[in-house]
This record gives structure tokens, sequence and C-alpha cells, in this order.
């Protein structure tokens, strides 16, 4: 997790815990978190190599995914998204796949950000939203860091234009956008969840299955220069 050891207990198997069993999640050497959910509640516990950002990060980054997956509010996928035009573009990859340099990217061309490598998405009746994250860019790998604040993000939740993901490709390639269909577009959801919670596989199967049949999803290939860069992002806003 992130470079560090983690754990999650309970007082019972997690596959037995509904959304009002409390559980912690220790960090090792860094700290112990313990949700209360029946106190909406956030307990710490310091430890040796506890650090004030260290906390805002395990909170933000992992903490919170986790709470509102289990109460049902969103899914969350490994992923980057930027707004344009009042929609979300989101960005899937696997780590170091280049999501966030992308994302990155976008912001220097004066986009806002919705969210930096993970991404909430809540289905409100007929409708797929994206839920803003975190106001931080992080386009460089440091473990346990949000990243860069950013003053341009977005406040509110947007409709999703198309989710993107990435596969890096010679320098020398060109960019090019492919259309996916049916199981393609099920397994980049599913391999790319950010919160995979045991006791909702079943229900996060189904919601996710939903979430493939509804939006629109790319191969993205990428070339590997940031010079391409230009070009990749010209033909996912075409």
């Amino acid at each position: 997790m992130s470079g560090r050891q983690g754990q999650y207990s309970a007082q019972k198997p997690f596959n037995q815990c509904g959304p009002t069993d409390a559980w912690m999640l220790h960090i090792r050497d860094v700290l112990i978190l313990r949700w209360k959910p029946l106190e909406n509640t956030v307990w710490y516990e310091p430890l040796a190599e506890y650090t004030p950002a260290r906390l805002r990060f395990w909170i933000l980054h992992t903490l919170v995914p986790v709470i509102l997956t289990q109460r049902r509010y969103c899914e969350f996928l490994h992923a980057g998204a930027i707004a344009y035009n009042g929609e979300a573009m989101i960005f899937t990859a696997a780590s170091f796949g280049g999501k966030s340099t992308l994302t990155h990217y976008c912001l220097q061309q004066g986009f806002a950000l919705v969210a930096d490598d993970c991404v909430g998405l809540r289905t409100l009746g007929t409708k797929i939203e994206a839920v803003p994250g975190y106001p931080f860019c992080r386009p460089y790998r440091a473990a346990e860091e949000l990243g860069t604040q950013v003053s341009d993000y977005a406040h509110s939740c947007l409709p999703v234009k198309a989710i993107y993901s990435l596969e890096k490709v010679a320098a020398t390639a060109t960019a090019q956008l492919l259309t996916l269909s049916g199981a393609a577009r099920m397994q980049v959801l599913w391999e790319n969840r950010f919160t995979a919670v045991s006791y909702l596989k079943a229900e996060q199967f189904k919601t996710t299955a939903t979430l493939a049949n509804e939006l629109p999803v790319y191969r993205l290939l990428v070339p590997q220069s940031l010079d391409k860069l230009e070009s990749v992002l010209d033909i996912t806003l075409a």
C-alpha cells in the first residue's frame, strides 16, 4: 500500500461485516486508523513514523474511498480525471501507466481537475457522474504524498464524457483511439477498481457491469514521449 505494509481488521471476518461494523486500518510504523460508522468518526493512533502529512494522505487517499464504497455512495476507479465542457474525462491505467502524467498535462493546458489517482463514479437514476476528489495532483511517483495542490478544480459532480484506458506505445508511434465494446469494457473497469471490498464483491461486479454498459470506453494508445501529449489530448477532445 503506497510503499507500506497495511492491514485491515475487524471484530469479525470482513465477509461478515456490514456498513455499521467498525474496522481498523493499520499502516505499519506510521499510524492506526479506526473507523466507527455509528459515530461517523475516525480515530487515529500515531506510530513511530507518523507525520500530519501522512495522516492526511492515508485518510483522503485510502480510508475515505473505502468508507464511501461501503456506504454504496459510489464506486472508485484507479484513474485521473479532468473537466472538459462540463463533463469528466477519465484516464485509467496500471501503476506507472501515465494517467497522472496525462492528467497533469491537461491541467497545464487550462483544464480543471476532477480527481487524480482515485475517481469516484456514482449512478443517479439514468445518469452516471464523476465525483470530485481532493484538489491535489501527483504527476510524480512519491509514496504517501497527495501531490501538489491545484487552484482550478471541479466543485460538483460531472457527467462522464468517456473513460480512456491508456496503453503505452513506442515514442515514434502515433496516438490512436480505439473503441471498446462488450467484455473489453467490463475488463477495463473491473481491473482498475480502486477499492475492492470482499463482502460487496457480487454487488460491485453488478455495478461495474452497469457502468461498462452505459459509459463509452476507449483504448488510448499513448506514445512514450512528452512531445506527443498534445496529439494524445487532441484525439480525446475530437
